[in-house]
């Protein structure tokens, strides 16, 4: 096997170590990025580089796997010859969790699989590329988050199947920071989201999911963040003589107005984009049934709606 290393424009020593192991490793090769492409067109740079291999496997660089990771992940699709992707077992990094022995041998997924860990069938990717007539690999419309989604969902429209071995163990330093809410975070992933709706979804699912996503995700009606705000209201209610509680909540009316612009800015930017891969899809026999099955599973399960 051979490793493509992609440095997405690191400004710390990362390359300097990986330009010294290169040199002392005839199946390892440095990319080096001048600007940060975002998740999906930085692996994709790499899927690019290969060609006469049956299988790809992504990871994730804040993470390290388990001596067999990569024995597992090939043995499961050698298994499941219409598995198009197979993906790991999260675990904390610095310790493994127990799992159940039913889990262990369980190849079950669900609709989706993430992308920080897992394996794919390079005849998939070209089939799904020859169906569609785009890409096989990730779409770049997304700049990070959403895009393993959408090539999975993909993969299962071109005839695959999507499955997870857990015994096959990859241990993530970002897990403790997948319910983290940051500004960055909560953009992507409320862009996104959007994106693959107009994408995938019918002209109903579209109509019934986008209402629930400007509530959501413009206008922030969420359930945690009502029951936090009260809980700071009820702190600031002490302080409000000195008028740090009118200042708090201006700042917060103000970021709030800032998020909004710039998402539906950005919505309306890529829309042409969307619109054109909405429609590739619609036109090579897209199941809508199956999509919008898809969309409201992962509402639930990613947002709670």
């Amino acid at each position: 096997f051979s490793i493509i290393v992609v440095d997405n424009a690191s400004t710390n020593h990362t390359t300097e170590l990986l330009e010294s192991i290169e040199k002392t490793s005839s199946n390892i090769e440095l990319i080096k990025n001048k600007e940060n492409r975002g998740f999906a067109a930085a692996n994709n740079i790499a899927m690019k580089k290969v060609s006469d291999v049956d299988y790809i496997a992504l990871l994730n660089p804040d993470s390290w796997v388990e001596k067999d990771w990569l024995e597992q992940m090939v043995s499961a699709m050698e298994k499941n010859p219409q598995a198009g992707c197979c993906g790991a077992a999260e675990h904390p990094y610095d310790k493994t969790l127990p799992v159940a022995k039913e889990q262990l041998t369980s190849t079950k997924a669900g609709c989706w699989m993430g992308g920080g860990s897992f394996i794919l069938r390079k005849k998939a990717l070209d089939s799904a590329e020859k169906k569609f007539e785009t890409t096989g690999l990730f779409d770049e419309l997304y700049f990070m988050y959403t895009e393993d989604m959408d090539l999975t969902w993909r993969l299962q429209l071109a005839g695959y199947t999507i499955i997870k071995n857990n015994n096959a163990i990859w241990h993530h330093h970002g897990r403790k920071r997948s319910n983290e809410a940051t500004g960055w975070r909560v953009y992507y992933c409320s862009l996104n989201r959007i994106f693959i709706l107009l994408k995938f979804g019918s002209s109903k699912q579209i109509r019934y999911s986008l209402w629930k996503y400007i509530q959501y995700f413009i206008l922030g009606k969420r359930k945690k963040e009502k029951e936090q705000n009260m809980k700071e209201d009820m702190k600031k209610e002490d302080s409000r003589n000195n008028g740090k509680a009118l200042r708090t909540k201006w700042i917060t009316r103000a970021r709030k107005l800032f998020f909004m612009v710039r998402l539906v800015s950005a919505i309306i930017f890529h829309f042409p984009k969307v619109l054109q891969r909405r429609w590739h899809m619609k036109k090579h026999g897209i199941d809508y049934k199956k999509t919008d099955a898809w969309i409201l599973e992962t509402d639930g399960q990613l947002y709670g709606l």
